[in-house]
């Protein structure tokens, strides 16, 4: 394992360490988007749960202060500016590196989140839909109040992708609610949504998400 330096143009998330695991020539990536007051290598833990083939390009940032936006995800976006536009341009330029360095387009990435990076990812493929081999939404949800959300016009296509999409009805962190209208608007992107209510899980990772994950990066998927 080793790490990539990370920069866009976009402070504060402009100058990141990218935990980094490779071997071979890959030919599919999975990106890893850690929780608040976590870290890339926290995220890398996961991926030891994981059957992750030989040919896969492994990247988990950390982000700037170890959070991707100060205040909880279900405020007004401009609540958690401008480091909400610096974390998704984070996301954007990993997809854009995967491109130009591997030929690895967005259909053969794999994006996973846990908690605020759950929340990322969800904001990033609702906003930029395209293809993806599989989405991991890990205890999260679309990001933004009420009324920006119902106001948006969500457009585009997901084609199908395959969405795990998991969280407790009785999270502390993320209203169940926010997860309802989270699988709404996927589905409407044409996202193929695995929606998992759980009880008792807390704001934790379920083996659900682990199986789901395993397909994901096996041939199962994709």
């Amino acid at each position: 394992m080793n790490t990539h330096s990370l920069h866009t143009d976009t402070p504060p998330h402009d100058n990141l360490l990218v935990q980094m695991q490779t071997t071979g020539d890959p030919t599919q990536a999975v990106i890893l988007c850690h929780g608040r007051f976590a870290s890339g290598a926290d995220m890398m833990n996961l991926v030891g749960q994981l059957d992750v083939p030989e040919n896969t390009l492994v990247l988990a940032p950390t982000a700037s202060e170890n959070q991707w936006y100060p205040n909880r995800f279900i405020v007004e976006r401009d609540d958690n500016q401008p480091q909400l536009d610096s974390a998704l341009e984070v996301i954007g330029e990993l997809i854009r590196f995967c491109r130009k360095e591997y030929e690895i387009t967005s259909d053969q990435i794999t994006l996973v989140g846990f908690s605020q990076g759950a929340c990322l990812v969800t904001d990033f493929i609702s906003r930029n839909p395209q293809p993806f081999k599989a989405v991991g939404i890990l205890s999260g949800g679309l990001i933004g109040a009420d009324w920006e959300i119902a106001d948006t016009d969500f457009t585009g296509s997901l084609e199908d992708t395959p969405v795990y999409l998991g969280c407790d009805e009785a999270d502390p962190h993320i209203p169940y609610d926010r997860v309802e209208v989270t699988n709404k608007v996927l589905t409407s992107l044409e996202a193929d949504v695995e929606s998992c209510r759980y009880q008792d899980l807390g704001h934790s990772v379920h083996p659900d998400a682990i199986a789901f994950l395993n397909k994901a990066v096996s041939k199962e998927i994709g």
